[in-house]
């Protein structure tokens, strides 16, 4: 049996109003020319209006389609600071998951304002939103009311399905609680199989037999290799139902963090039904 589950919602906005991953700046100039060094930070600029602001922004950058004119600064971790500095930004956006700590000091040093934000959990995606938004003198609730309505829609089973999300299929890789992708399969009603204090675990074939998911989620842009995985989880005789989930949700912790929320949730409510 399904059964809404609001309490969710409460306990996100019960984190979000204890920390915030990045600190909202005193001042109240608003920025003009904005470089992003994550997918995710250029996502959040973008849906709370402020895209035009950006300046520029790394190779995965590719959504909202748009962003993919801008000039390209390098990739996460291997962003050129040269290529930043040229593009004379009043604002950096950095993530501590995928920005090096050493290359955002250096921006640092530089006398370039940089935010760092952390996003290891729904509720610090929420807090990232709401902060950008202070940022720019908007009202946070404007963005975030839509993301926690479609939050507190969710249904979860009574007894929680086990699942695990696969992110890389040669070789196996998963994640582990730690991450934000853990936590929204936690939200969306399942318990993770993967128990390591890694936050993305190398799974070899004998501990996935082992753990046999009720559920797999993998990312779908591993197209040359889903035949090997569907071939390798027949071979292991294993109960899970395999699943490709778009990688760009799923691996994303942007405001699109609903989107792969309402998929998973929705996909252990379908099966229940059956």
């Amino acid at each position: 049996m399904f059964l809404k589950r609001y309490f969710i919602l409460a306990l996100l906005l019960f984190q979000l109003s204890c920390g915030k991953s990045a600190d909202t700046p005193a001042e109240t100039k608003i920025p003009q020319r904005i470089v992003s060094l994550a997918p995710s930070l250029t996502e959040m600029l973008s849906y709370i209006g402020e895209g035009d602001r950006l300046a520029g922004v790394t190779t995965f950058c590719d959504y909202p389609p748009e962003v993919t004119n801008l000039p390209k600064v390098g990739g996460l971790s291997d962003f050129d600071i040269e290529s930043v500095v040229s593009l004379k930004p009043d604002l950096v956006l950095a993530a501590w998951s995928g920005n090096p700590k050493d290359k955002v000091e250096r921006l640092e040093s530089l006398g370039i304002k940089v935010m760092v934000f952390s996003e290891n959990t729904a509720a610090d995606i929420l807090s990232n939103i709401s902060i950008l938004a202070g940022v720019f003198g908007k009202d946070p609730t404007l963005y975030l009311d839509p993301l926690k309505a479609r939050f507190a829609g969710v249904v979860q089973n009574d007894i929680p399905p086990t699942a695990l999300v696969v992110i890389s299929i040669k070789p196996i890789f998963s994640v582990s609680t730690q991450t934000f992708i853990g936590d929204i399969l936690r939200l969306a009603g399942y318990e993770n199989s993967v128990k390591s204090p890694v936050a993305y675990p190398m799974l070899s074939d004998e501990l996935l037999a082992s753990l046999d998911p009720d559920y797999i989620f993998a990312a779908d842009d591993f197209k040359g290799e889903q035949a090997y995985f569907d071939t390798l989880i027949h071979s292991l005789k294993l109960k899970s139902k395999v699943y490709y989930i778009d990688t760009d949700i799923l691996s994303r912790p942007g405001p699109r963090i609903a989107d792969i929320l309402e998929t998973l949730a929705g996909i252990a409510e379908t099966e229940a039904e059956k």
